[in-house]
């Protein structure tokens, strides 16, 4: 049986596969869901986890690459602990394209 996608809208409301506009001012289209590398009893896991919000001060970034690094392993072999707060998802470096930035952002812009 196969699994069913969510629809993935673009900001203008169209389906991201179907919407035409174009250009630095139109919206990216942010999905609902992503897959994320997690540490999951001693192993590293892929997981579907829900694509967060940029808080304020902060940015919300499309992957284009990333890594697990020392302190992931380290993470992963409990010998290094998650500060309160936050996210268990590993990948301390990464490089991709703003697509969403929250309230007092001003370092960064999207696109």
């Amino acid at each position: 049986m196969a699994a069913l996608m969510p629809a993935v809208l673009c900001l203008c409301g169209s389906a991201a596969d179907a919407c035409t506009e174009t250009g630095a001012s139109h919206p990216m289209a942010i999905p609902a869901n992503m897959r994320a590398v997690i540490a999951e009893a001693g192993r590293l896991v892929v997981a579907d986890r829900p694509v967060p919000t940029a808080g304020p001060k902060e940015v919300l970034v499309k992957i284009a690459a990333t890594a697990v690094n020392r302190a992931d392993t380290l993470q992963r072999k409990g010998m290094y602990a998650v500060p309160p707060g936050v996210t268990d998802i590993l990948g301390l470096e990464m490089s991709g394209t703003v697509v969403a930035t929250g309230e007092g952002a001003t370092r960064w812009k999207e696109g």
